[in-house]
């Protein structure tokens, strides 16, 4: 699983995927959380409610959706280690490290990930199946905010389980913040079953 700015994306993607679309119907606003800023409080819900029709594609969807979680996802180890490191050096017990990092970085990346991909609207006649994972998404959400003993990624992802096999089946593997499946014996998973949720080797998602 693991950062960015607003502004529109042409047809291939590029650029970041914040638009019109999306009403956040809590404190939450889109952006904020993500991991490119400063850590923050989240655990409030994203409030996405109805999609915006659109004209894009679904290839033009999946492919935005995305550029618009990499966008989220990218260096979110790196910040984890320094905050780890950093409140090591204070003196934080570990018990407290996971669970303050899932509060400051974690949720925070997932709800601007969801917000992002409402802001793009959804193709016509798509919008359920959006709809469906982005609440599946915000379940995971809610479920995680409500375990303040966090103390594992394993427990983070089994929240996103739901979300993130919902995600895989409509293409937007890098979204999903749920657990990989098993690697087959001597081999390397296909794409298809590539998530983006963990920290952990193999997760990177195609989405193309």
């Amino acid at each position: 699983m693991l950062v960015a700015g607003c502004g529109g994306g042409d047809e291939n993607g590029n650029g970041s995927a914040t638009g019109s679309g999306a009403e956040p119907a809590s404190s939450s606003k889109p952006g904020e959380g993500s991991g490119n800023g400063p850590p923050g409080e989240t655990g409030e819900g994203v409030g996405i409610g109805k999609l915006k029709k659109t004209s894009m594609s679904k290839a033009q969807f999946v492919k935005r959706a995305n550029a618009a979680c990499g966008q989220e996802k990218s260096g979110r180890i790196a910040q984890m280690e320094a905050y780890a490191l950093r409140h090591r050096k204070e003196g934080k017990p570990e018990s407290e490290l996971f669970a303050d990092l899932t509060t400051t970085l974690l949720l925070p990346t997932v709800e601007a990930e969801s917000l992002k991909i409402a802001a793009l609207g959804a193709p016509m006649g798509e919008e359920k199946e959006i709809e469906a994972f982005l609440d599946a998404q915000q379940e995971g959400i809610e479920e995680v905010a409500a375990m303040p003993d966090i103390k594992t990624f394993e427990e983070f992802e089994a929240a996103f389980a739901k979300a993130g096999k919902l995600m895989k089946a409509y293409g937007v593997f890098v979204c999903d913040n749920g657990p990989a499946p098993p690697p087959p014996p001597g081999g390397v998973l296909p794409p298809s079953q590539r998530g983006g949720g963990g920290e952990k080797g193999g997760r990177k998602g195609n989405g193309e």
